[in-house]
């Protein structure tokens, strides 16, 4: 295939041969100098692109995908480099085989070079997370009648940068939401979101990309307080607000809070108190934490709702803010 200047002889080069030494992770490596990690956005290198928004997925199957979020645009890696240099396929072929070396270079060490790759390939798939993508709408009547029950208003959703959704776009399955089917997102900002369905199948309900390095509320915070309420859910911490009380919350019961950011809190408030569900999984986890932090916790009472939301939307605001005050009393 290659003679003795190290050009690429009149013999074909099938992709099966070039990608039996070299591996699509190599490939886009070399050619994407702004590509480093599977999973994590990158800045276009074909494209002005100020914001990162490709990234590289691996496929079920195990092959790599070229995603641009801006454009829509899909390569695998042999077509990207295709599209990189405007040429056909198989001067693509013989191009990444003569940038590789792949007849030049011992090939123990090609096989060897292309196992590590595998490898990183097969390690980085088991720790990335979904790719999100939305396309947000104007709250409709029904939209807002979803969080009005809980006390939460337009002004406090925007507050806390919550979308309605007419499209959602989770790794290669795109949802579109007619004015039936209500979504919704939490927006964190670096494309980290959580979405809620709330009319969904359980199973459905919640899809996210946010990690336990995310305490939802936090940003929206004054600087410091008087009294700071660590409750289980942005739609609690939302509920809270609206009747003008500071909450946070971590990404679930069962997540700590980030070292650094309960003593942020512990350093900014006066009080702090945990405020989780009042089932037995919330109170173990409120007793739990309690501990952790050296905060106070409370519930409600066991035979009541769950949760100040559903307090909300039951018994209204009145006697949402009076079991509330009763609470914070007791202790």
């Amino acid at each position: 295939m290659f003679n003795t200047s190290g050009h690429v002889s009149s013999h074909e080069i099938t992709k099966e041969f070039l990608l039996s030494y070299v591996s699509e992770l190599d490939i886009f490596r070399y050619y994407i100098p702004t590509f480093k990690r599977i999973g994590v956005s990158f800045c276009s290198n074909i494209r002005k692109d100020k914001v990162p928004s490709c990234s590289i997925k691996a496929m079920p199957s195990g092959m790599l995908l070229y995603r641009d979020f801006a454009t829509g645009e899909k390569y695998t890696c042999i077509r990207y480099v295709q599209h990189l240099y405007s040429c056909d396929y198989n001067t693509v072929l013989r191009r990444i085989a003569n940038d590789f070396g792949v007849l030049k270079n011992n090939k123990t060490e090609l096989l060897k070079k292309r196992e590590l790759s595998d490898s990183i390939i097969y390690e980085e798939k088991q720790q990335q997370v979904a790719d999100i993508r939305i396309q947000s709408k104007s709250f409709t009547f029904h939209g807002l009648q979803y969080w009005l029950q809980y006390g939460i208003t337009r002004e406090v959703l925007e507050m806390y940068n919550v979308k309605q959704l007419s499209v959602s776009e989770v790794n290669d399955t795109q949802i579109q939401f007619n004015n039936k089917e209500l979504a919704f997102a939490y927006c964190f900002g670096n494309y980290k979101y959580k979405i809620l369905r709330p009319n969904s199948h359980r199973k459905y309900k919640w899809t996210s990309n946010a990690d336990k390095s995310i305490v939802q509320g936090i940003t929206q915070l004054q600087q410091s307080g008087e009294l700071l309420i660590i409750t289980k859910a942005l739609k609690d911490v939302m509920s809270l607000r609206a009747f003008g009380y500071s909450a946070v919350a971590p990404q679930s019961e069962n997540t700590e809070l980030p070292d650094k950011a309960i003593a942020w809190l512990k350093d900014k408030w006066a009080r702090i108190v945990l405020y989780y569900d009042n089932d037995v999984a919330g109170i173990k986890a409120a007793e739990n934490h309690s501990l952790l932090y050296g905060i106070e916790y409370m519930h409600n009472p066991i035979d009541m709702h769950k949760d100040f939301s559903d307090y909300v939307k039951n018994e209204g605001k009145s006697k949402s803010l009076e079991l509330l005050s009763n609470l914070l009393e007791r202790k």
